[in-house]
């Protein structure tokens, strides 16, 4: 499986979607091989050697360690290395927020909250909304490996070793 170059794609009208604009870049196209779909994930993986010999002298890492970011669709989004508790949790929508009473207004259940005037405010407020620890799922800092085919072909895992690469020498 290969990955296509980074590359932004413009489906849209310039008078639909200001990113498709004349003068706008578009948007970041899925490097899935083949997949002419606009990116709606990205995750990181190691550098490979050339890409890492690539790096002008003076940007060099001083640890060796270089990620690239890998822009998906969400058909081709690989499962975190972790496993699938990376993904559970996700941010409540204005549904789930009116499933609560609010304990500033008092409103109901299903009920928008309101203002002093008792007329409908157009957000809910913020203590309706529940913690953030409450949906937030863990952060994820393992990296897919370089030769990663990804996209559908992932075989990382969390105890994947960092690439080893000869030490930078910093003259004075």
């Amino acid at each position: 499986m290969t990955v296509q170059p980074y590359r932004q794609v413009k489906p849209h009208g310039p008078e639909s979607c200001r990113a498709c604009g004349e003068r706008a870049p578009g948007h970041q196209g899925c490097q899935h091989d083949g997949c002419d779909e606009i990116a709606e994930a990205q995750h990181r993986r190691h550098a490979t050697d050339e890409e890492y010999a690539a790096v002008p002298e003076d940007l060099l890492p001083a640890d060796q360690v270089a990620h690239m970011a890998v822009f998906t669709c969400g058909d081709h989004e690989p499962d975190p290395i972790c496993g699938p508790e990376h993904h559970q949790g996700m941010p409540p929508g204005p549904q789930d927020l009116l499933a609560l009473q609010c304990p500033k207004c008092g409103a109901a259940a299903g009920v928008m909250c309101t203002k002093a005037n008792e007329s409908p405010r157009s957000a809910v407020h913020g203590d309706r909304v529940p913690a953030p620890d409450a949906w937030l799922p863990d952060r994820c800092d393992h990296v897919h490996r370089a030769d990663c085919g990804g996209l559908g072909t992932c075989q990382c895992s969390a105890d994947d070793p960092v690439p080893s690469r000869a030490p930078r020498e910093v003259l004075a």
